[in-house]
């Protein structure tokens, strides 16, 4: 029998008493005893600072069961990236789920596991019981939760877990910088042609532009090389801005090594291949050759 209740009652009853049916009598009770719930993690509305997890994380002898049956964690996200949450140790089903919190409170269910653990009575070992959730693409503008349930709780289907947050943050330093579009950066000072080194785009950070500035004495034929940690992850573009302020596309790809640039401003923007859509991440640096200098005159800012 499973209970969660505070108080019973039994009673014994002679079933012939009327015919003298007596007798002497002892009971007894035993059972096994539920007592590593918590159910102070069980509504994620009202989780107290010390259930937050990151990355990083390692819980350790958790567990669900018969009177606790969930527990929650708020998900704290510091660093944009592709998270993995491991559930591991478990002796009964149980069911891993990541959760985002909506504008109205209310959680919508961004990725889940159900774990199934097979006992080897040969071995005396439990097998099959891990759950990992991978490549969970979480931002830092978002509020997430983890829960884990015992499937089979109502019927004595109690385990222990350990849990643990890992996987991949996007953390270059440079992801801070308000360079996504040319609307950011094109009343910018700008650079001359030159090298950039250590910078990145993927998921969270979708695209870098970088204003460059020709003077008639740095007006030239140029080479741009794009150089991608990761192969076609990235994409280069370069444009002309016009005197009217608007773009016009001069070259793309990840290498244009013979490009006339005249006086002017041009925009180069370096963009995921998914559009940030986190399957196409890296870090990249773009090689810039100034092959030869050339009369302002002769610079059409067209490519040679």
């Amino acid at each position: 029998m499973l209970s969660t209740s505070s108080r019973y009652y039994f009673s014994v009853q002679s079933s012939n008493a009327r015919q003298g049916g007596a007798t002497n009598y002892d009971i007894y009770v035993d059972g096994t005893l539920y007592t590593q719930g918590n159910n102070a993690d069980d509504n994620y509305l009202t989780l107290t600072p010390e259930y937050t997890i990151g990355y990083g994380t390692e819980i350790e002898n958790e567990w669900v069961g018969f009177g606790d049956v969930v527990d929650y964690r708020k998900l704290t996200i510091t660093e944009t990236g592709a998270y993995g949450v491991t559930v591991a140790g478990l002796t009964a089903s149980a069911k891993l789920t990541v959760y985002e919190m909506n504008a109205k409170g209310k959680l919508t269910r961004v990725k889940s596991v159900t774990v199934n653990p097979k006992y080897d009575r040969k071995t005396g070992v439990w097998t099959k019981n891990v759950g990992d959730l991978e490549g969970l693409l979480l931002s830092t503008n978002a509020t997430y939760f983890v829960k884990v349930e015992a499937v089979n709780a109502q019927k004595g289907g109690n385990t222990g877990y350990d849990l643990d947050v890992g996987g991949t943050i996007f953390n270059n330093p440079n992801n801070a910088l308000l360079n996504n579009s040319w609307d950011e950066v094109k009343n910018t000072n700008g650079q001359l042609p030159a090298d950039i080194a250590g910078e990145w785009v993927g998921y969270g950070d979708p695209a870098d532009w970088f204003k460059l500035v020709v003077d008639d004495a740095t007006a030239g034929n140029y080479g741009f090389e794009l150089a991608a940690d990761t192969a076609k992850a990235a994409k280069m573009t370069l444009y002309l801005v016009q005197d009217n302020g608007k773009l016009k596309r001069m070259a793309g790809g990840t290498l244009f090594d013979n490009i006339d640039l005249a006086a002017g401003s041009y925009a180069l923007a370096i963009e995921s291949a998914d559009k940030g859509k986190g399957k196409k991440n890296t870090g990249y640096a773009v090689d810039v050759t100034l092959n030869r200098l050339l009369p302002p005159a002769d610079a059409e800012g067209q490519l040679a």
